[in-house]
């Protein structure tokens, strides 16, 4: 009986320890929390990891994220590694871009810079065993540190995440210079990793290096802790519900005056269907005169909020102006939960397209437009730019199942008239001879999409010259401080 007993114990352990353990399971999504990393307005901010394609090379293996969720007809190395195309994102500096599968070892590739495609990889070795080490080059442009030294420092059963029940590894990071141990932001810092539902714990090893703990997971057999949304759980606003939306233009030329209005809609009927939604709206002016009574239809330009990846395309959106092969290009933000359980999704298009027929990019500066989409609003905000200005539409008040929140109506109209406002100019810009001008500014700070500032100025002139010709091209945030406190932010883009 002794001899059973430790027989079974032997292949327990020899399966802990040897069995195949994958740190992003193919097809299984994993939503992982990190705080404070991006410059958004939230609380906290949820990322899915998705493999969904693996390419067998015989030597070799090669998992994909996202290659074959967005439609790209076969560009999808183009359309992800165009680094005319997008900026740098915190979503590429977290998570792999893929991973090369050599027998037991695994290289996690990443792209955290867009103009740099692939510029750096990690090794990692799944079936480490316990007290086991292995060492991998690294260089994110640390002088600090060229290698990571990675160790498993114990394995045992733990929950992964809800009721779901593994083996994990817990291993520990030491940063080298030379082969010799240094100190570094990523002491301290574990890896979790779970034998069937991959990591329970990531690290990010980019610009800010944290824990990243796991909070759902959906492998198809279990489903585990925070999902994503279904679409009506954006959309469920009921008959008699009002949004009050603020309508603002900014000018980018000085000659040409910039506008703010209001509006009232009233829902008057709703269809609704699993993947679509109409809308009977019923909209006045602040004066109370009802300007037209119209029917939204909400379906396809939902179609990025719900993926992983953070370039997409809208197919439903291509310009009837370009030829059948041009496709715009969406860039999609990472979940937003916020303290009162809403979940935000932003997606932009920043004037991107491609043609499949070549698998070739295409950019157009003077276009852009952004919407932000909630659980609780369904569509919150959007705005759109050209070569005239900006015109953005925010939710200055609503009531929704008879809660009441901000204005409503023509309640503190005056009031939001009367708020400071700054004129930026002119914008798209090469980054020479940017021109800031508003009345009671004592403070200027210009910022990077990351939230890293770039420049800060105290003013008291009523017009402000800045030069950015030394930064890269991309998307800028220019926040002006007043004297009454007010800070207001605009968005500044260098071409």
């Amino acid at each position: 009986m002794k001899k059973i007993y430790f027989l079974l114990l032997f292949f327990f352990l020899y399966s802990i320890t040897q069995a195949q353990w994958n740190p992003f399971p193919l097809g299984q999504k994993s939503f992982y929390q990190y705080n404070n990393i991006t410059n958004s307005p939230s609380d906290t901010t949820i990322n899915m990891y998705y493999l969904d394609s693996l390419i067998d090379f015989g030597t070799h293996q090669i998992f994909h994220f996202d290659y074959s969720t967005p439609d790209y007809n076969g560009c999808y190395e183009a359309v992800n590694h165009n680094p005319n195309i997008y900026y740098t994102s915190y979503l590429d500096e977290i998570r792999p871009d893929s991973i090369i599968q050599n027998n037991d070892s695994l290289t996690l590739a990443f792209s955290y810079n867009s103009s740099s495609p692939l510029t750096d990889s990690i090794l990692f070795l799944p079936r480490i065993q316990k007290d086991s080490s292995w060492i991998s080059s690294f260089n994110n442009g640390n002088t600090n540190y060229n290698s990571l030294e990675f160790t498993c420092d114990s394995i045992y059963l733990d929950t992964i995440v809800g009721n779901i029940v593994d083996s994990i590894k817990i291993i520990s990071i030491q940063a080298q210079l030379n082969s010799i141990p240094v100190s570094s932001n990523f002491d301290g810092l574990k890896l979790i990793l779970s034998k069937n539902y991959g990591f329970k714990q990531f690290v990010s090893f980019y610009t800010i290096q944290k824990e990243i703990p796991l909070i759902g997971l959906d492998s198809g057999n279990a489903q585990s802790g925070f999902q994503l949304p279904q679409f009506l759980d954006y959309f469920h606003l009921n008959v008699g519900d009002v949004i009050i939306w603020k309508e603002y233009f900014d000018s980018y030329d000085i000659m040409t005056p910039g506008y703010i209005n209001y509006f009232k809609d009233s829902i008057i009927s709703i269809s609704s269907f699993p993947d679509s939604v109409f809308y009977g709206i019923s909209r006045t002016d602040e004066n109370g005169f009802q300007i037209n009574t119209y029917r939204d239809h909400y379906k396809h330009n939902l179609k990025g909020l719900n993926l992983s990846t953070n370039i997409f395309i809208d197919d439903n959106s291509i310009d009837a102006s370009w030829s059948n092969t041009m496709n715009e290009l969406y860039n999609t933000s990472e979940i937003y939960l916020t303290n009162d359980s809403i979940i935000n999704r932003n997606y932009s298009f920043n004037g991107a397209f491609y043609d499949s027929s070549i698998c070739n990019s295409y950019i157009i500066m003077d276009m852009w437009s952004n919407k932000h989409y909630n659980t609780y609003y369904g569509l919150t905000s959007y705005s759109s730019g050209g070569i005239l200005g900006t015109t953005s539409w925010t939710i200055e008040g609503s009531i929704i199942n008879g809660v009441q929140i901000g204005n409503v109506w023509n309640v503190g109209i005056d009031e939001y008239k009367n708020r400071q406002t700054f004129k930026l100019y002119p914008n798209p810009n090469n980054g020479e001879g940017i021109f800031i001008s508003g009345n009671e500014i004592i403070s200027i700070k210009i910022l990077n999409l990351q939230g890293q500032l770039i420049k800060e100025i105290e003013t008291t002139n009523e017009e402000t010259l800045i030069n950015l010709n030394n930064q890269p091209k991309g998307i800028y945030l220019v926040k002006a401080q007043f004297e009454n406190g007010e800070v207001i932010t605009k968005k500044l883009i260098i071409h």
